[in-house]
């Protein structure tokens, strides 16, 4: 299954890729991160586990992130969220006249296939709402 969500930042490039490479900014902007745990960090290539609270919990991902400079961030989850058999994505970044636009993609295939909209609703309600909270913290702050 595969979902988009994009966001258009009113916010230089350099400064909106950084927001998203930089996992101390996600536990500033995203309210529902408990903790970041980075593993490897070579300002390309990026090992981590991520705890979230979830209606239902705590959920902890593990992954890794390939980072190209103010281009993307892909992203492949070793241990996807429960009830995920895989989860992969990008976030890809461009700029044009002063806007930064940010694209969320996310590929993911399910152990229970009957669940795939439903899922796939929430996921892209959660994509729209951190980019949104992203957005904010960026054109908000200095």
């Amino acid at each position: 299954m595969f979902i988009k969500e994009a966001i258009s930042i009113k916010a230089d490039l350099e400064k909106t890729y950084m927001a998203f490479y930089d996992f101390a900014v996600w536990e500033k902007v995203l309210d529902d991160i408990e903790k970041v745990n980075i593993f490897y960090d070579d300002g390309i290539h990026q090992e981590f586990s991520m705890t979230v609270k979830r209606p239902l919990g705590l959920e902890t991902v593990k992954g890794f992130r390939f980072c190209l400079p103010c281009s993307s961030i892909s992203l492949c989850q070793t241990l996807p969220p429960p009830g995920f058999k895989k989860m992969i994505g990008e976030w890809i970044f461009q700029y044009k006249e002063g806007v930064s636009s940010v694209s969320a993609v996310r590929f993911f295939d399910l152990l229970d296939k009957s669940q795939e909209q439903i899922v796939s609703d929430k996921l892209s309600g959660f994509l729209r709402r951190n980019l949104s909270a992203f957005k904010n913290f960026l054109e908000t702050s200095e």
